[in-house]
This record gives C-alpha cells, structure tokens and sequence, in this order.
C-alpha cells in the first residue's frame, strides 16, 4: 500500500526505516530500534481531514516537558504537541520552533 508523505510517496513498509535512518544520521548509529512508531493517516479520513495533538487520560501537562527534552544534545522537538501553553496550535507550534532553535543556537555559540 503506497502513502503520501509530506510530499513524498513511500511504501508503508519502509516507513520506520527511513525515519530510522534520519534519526541514526543525527544521533549516532547506536540508536535502538523503537518499541513502538505510530503514523496518522488523517489525510485520507474523509470524515477528518486534520489531525492535532491531545492529552489522553491520565496524561498530565508537565507530559509537555518531556517531549521536548533535546536527546544527547543533538536531536531536538517542536511543534503543537510539544506546546504546553499553547499546544493544538499553529503559535504554539511556532512558538515551540523558536524555543528549539534558541536552544541549538546556545549549544552552537
């Protein structure tokens, strides 16, 4: 089964591969394979088209902080769902962006 991706078409299959391979690229060639990846679909849902990020029960605000914890200094998160002021947001996905770029620019100079 062929998908689209931001713009790409690539087999389903290779999807966790080649997001390994990016991931691998960046932090090193020792990175464990993941325990689990999920990949939306909403584009093709007609009754959604569109997706944003919740908190599920039982999660907590602070969750936020987590995924936005840069790992080993070198891969670092943005967007909505890394929001905790404003998440499911677009400022709040810009808003994040220029927090991860303040932070590689500390680590930079």
């Amino acid at each position: 089964m062929w998908i689209h991706w931001w713009g790409q078409v690539i087999l389903r299959g290779l999807l966790q591969d080649h997001v390994m391979q990016k991931v691998r690229a960046i932090i090193g060639s020792g990175s464990p394979e993941p325990e689990q990846m999920v990949s939306t679909r909403w584009h093709a849902d007609p009754f959604a088209l569109g997706s944003y990020s919740h908190l599920p029960p039982g999660a907590s605000p602070s969750d936020y902080d987590l995924v936005t914890e840069a790992v080993e200094g070198r891969l670092f998160f943005a967007g909505e769902g890394t929001s905790r002021k404003y998440p499911a947001t677009v400022h709040g996905a810009d808003l994040s962006g220029e927090s991860a770029a303040a932070e590689i620019i500390d680590l930079v100079l």
